[in-house]
């Protein structure tokens, strides 16, 4: 009985390494600061970029999140939540730069989504000039890994 004890418990530490090992071999284990999820931009489009129409001139971004193998498949502990973001524009002291929060940001992995963002208040768009505004956005998956993307939009401000 001694030795059917004895096998028992080597098999029962045995496993118990293999699943230890296994834990520390996965992705999350050998890089737990960087996230699996990447983010395409696929396309933009701007709207309310008229001086006069009374609207904060928006910029809706589409994008598509994957994974970092480029697989659109993964796991829900890869999905991402966009909360921040900051938009910087050049030239420089036509608009003022902004930062602002991401209303409806959650994204599974493998899926698409867009995001529209207010870049410029009313008023504050200068009739007959053009902008490109560096648009940076910032979030985490569900483990709390950050994930980051930028996109650059033109934006022409008709009177």
């Amino acid at each position: 009985m001694n030795s059917v004890t004895g096998r028992t418990l080597r098999a029962a530490v045995l496993g118990v390494a293999l699943l230890a090992a296994g834990v520390a071999c996965n992705d999350l284990g050998n890089e737990g600061d960087r996230a699996e999820a990447v983010v395409l931009v696929t396309g933009s489009a701007v709207a309310g970029a008229s001086a006069a129409d009374g609207l904060n001139t928006s910029v809706t971004l589409s994008l598509t999140v994957e994974d970092r193998t480029g697989s659109a498949a993964g796991s829900f502990f890869n999905d991402v939540v966009f909360q921040s973001y900051s938009v910087v524009f050049t030239p420089t002291l036509v608009v003022p730069d902004i930062t602002g929060v991401v209303n409806s940001g959650y994204v599974p992995i493998g899926s698409t989504a867009s995001l529209s963002l207010d870049v410029v208040t009313s008023g504050m768009e200068a009739a007959g000039s053009t902008v490109m505004a560096n648009i940076s956005v910032a979030g985490q998956d569900v483990n709390g890994r950050p994930v980051t993307f930028s996109a650059t939009v033109a934006i022409t401000f008709t009177p």
